[in-house]
């Protein structure tokens, strides 16, 4: 059985709730959400859709409660990839700049000790020249001195120093004029 009525384009089966309104006096809000109620059943698509609302409006709820939109809790990384909070941020910054300063002080070092390297240089071959005069010294002295031991061993210890002066002079001489 269809009821037509004058001002519907098209006959629609009644339906249960549809029966028990008529027979009985519904408030209106009652008569709005059993309307509600019988569209969302009959209409599969919209009954999914209103599922998916509410998922997410509980998503949404559960976001901004868990502090998902609060700029003081998180901040988005560099990389886009994750979140991380203020705080992390903040200590990745002074991290950042702590590694900076790190950098410039080992640059710092590391020119000090390059010029520590180079006076190292510079004074070892000091320390050679100086090795090498003390070692033409004390060879000058021993020659001197055994010169003098033998002149003392002799009778006449002046004229023997006076004699073997000249001698021990051009010796010397030519010592180091073949040395550097």
């Amino acid at each position: 059985m269809t009821v037509k009525l004058a001002d519907d384009a098209e006959a629609r089966p009644p339906t249960p709730s549809g029966v028990r309104r008529v027979f009985r006096k519904e408030s209106p809000w009652s008569h709005l959400f059993g309307t509600a109620y019988e569209t969302i059943r009959s209409q599969r698509a919209l009954l999914f859709g209103l599922i998916a609302l509410a998922v997410f409006v509980l998503f949404l709820v559960g976001y901004a409660v868990g502090g998902g939109f609060s700029s003081d809790q998180a901040a988005p990384a560099a990389t886009g990839d994750y979140f991380i909070t203020v705080e992390q941020a903040s200590d990745l910054r002074q991290q950042a700049i702590d590694l900076q300063e790190a950098r410039s002080q080992l640059s710092i070092v590391e020119g000090e000790a390059a010029y520590l390297r180079n006076q190292n240089d510079a004074l070892s071959g000091d320390l050679e020249t100086l090795q090498s005069s003390l070692n033409a010294a004390q060879v000058e002295m021993s020659i001197i001195v055994g010169i003098y031991e033998e002149c003392m061993a002799r009778l006449y210890p002046a004229e023997c120093v006076a004699a073997a002066r000249p001698r021990a002079e051009s010796f010397l001489g030519e010592l180091f004029a073949t040395r550097p």
